[in-house]
């Protein structure tokens, strides 16, 4: 159900576009609406980056799928995710996955960033924070970057390349694009990474979740990590559909089950408000069009009457004053006059008085 708000922006909109709506009141309406947008505002004053967040709780829930995408040769058991802030509290790195195995040797790190699109000036950014996490916890960190969606890009950095006075640094990471595992998460192989289909496939969003929701009932999953998971994928979902849409996918009964399941739930309800306002958002700038719209075509109407007013008058006050002086007017003089813009003929008005004929009145220089 839509909030009342978004409601009454809607009705506006489709009254603007039928011309139902009087231009004289836009303004006024238009105002009244923006009044109540604040009640919408979600708590704290903002709206998270619901990719982000979604992620990053996936990679808590599920460290060991993490491990699989990247086919890293590690024992899932001693995997856990540790918050970088922790570590060192200068560092904001998306996520560290610590391969915390009882053979110090065989210890390292896995500092993971997650990208929506590629962003080539972070390359060195991310390079820095993997060394620093390494002198830090004093063992190898290795940099890995997941590109979760293609989007409309062709080209996805794994190195930075440093070049002057002909010589050059390459410092290579490993990256992993999402949308090239969905038959292994599809087969079973990743199937806790379901959620994050929507993401890197094309389509309709509704479909996609469906089957994630269908792949994760079927997997053999402890029912706090499905919950879970499920409740991510409700989150994303927010991301690429409205959200009429995706509570058609999940039952009612579903859902409250999900949202009951502590940190997950609350995630959605701030999602929910997130998508809310986004909505309302999306439907206040095109108010806000339509109103602008409406207005300049009104406005310019109304310039375009107001200049023919007063190109009419010119007209007349021309050929009165040139039969009061010439007599008679020949029909190519009134036409002549009838086709001239205003200030063509305020500029004939004022040389009437001395000219000595028509000709020099309507002359060209």
């Amino acid at each position: 159900m839509l909030p009342p708000l978004e409601v009454q922006m809607t009705a506006c909109l489709q009254q603007l576009r039928t011309g139902a709506l009087p231009v004289s009141e836009l303004e006024t309406l238009f105002a009244r609406i923006r009044a109540d947008v604040p009640a919408f505002a979600p708590p704290g004053g903002q709206v998270r980056h619901l990719v982000d967040i979604s992620v990053k709780l996936l990679g808590e829930a599920v460290p060991e799928a993490f491990c699989r995408l990247a086919r890293a040769a590690i024992e899932p058991q001693f995997v856990r995710f540790e918050d970088p802030g922790v570590i060192l509290r200068q560092l904001h790195a998306d996520q560290v996955l610590v391969y915390d195995h009882p053979n110090r040797v065989l210890r390292c790190a896995f500092c993971l960033e997650y990208q929506y699109r590629p962003e080539p000036d972070l390359l060195a950014l991310w390079i820095a924070k993997a060394l620093i996490l390494g002198e830090r916890l004093g063992y190898a960190v290795v940099l890995v970057v997941i590109y979760l969606t293609p989007g409309r890009y062709t080209t996805f950095p794994d190195r930075l390349r440093v070049e002057g006075g002909g010589l050059a640094n390459e410092h290579c990471f490993e990256t992993i694009r999402l949308w090239e595992h969905t038959e292994r998460i599809r087969h079973g192989d990743l199937v806790e990474l379901a959620p994050l289909l929507v993401l890197c496939e094309n389509g309709d969003a509704e479909t996609i979740l469906r089957e994630e929701r269908e792949l994760l009932w079927k997997a053999d999953l402890p029912p706090q990590t499905r919950a879970d998971l499920l409740g991510i994928s409700y989150i994303l979902g927010l991301r690429v559909a409205s959200e009429g849409i995706v509570n058609a996918v999940f039952a009612e009964d579903e859902l409250a089950e999900i949202k009951r399941q502590g940190l997950i739930g609350r995630w959605i309800e701030e999602a929910v408000t997130a998508e809310r306002v986004a909505a309302t958002d999306r439907t206040a700038q095109a108010v806000t069009q339509a109103v602008t719209q409406a207005v300049t075509r009104e406005r310019q109407a109304a310039t375009r009457q107001v200049a023919q007013a007063v190109g009419e008058e010119r007209r007349r006050a021309l050929l009165v004053c040139l039969a009061a002086k010439f007599g008679a007017l020949p029909v190519a003089v009134h036409q002549r006059v009838r086709s001239a813009d205003a200030a063509t003929c305020d500029a004939w008005l004022d040389r009437v008085t001395l000219a000595g004929s028509l000709a020099e009145v309507l002359s060209e220089a």
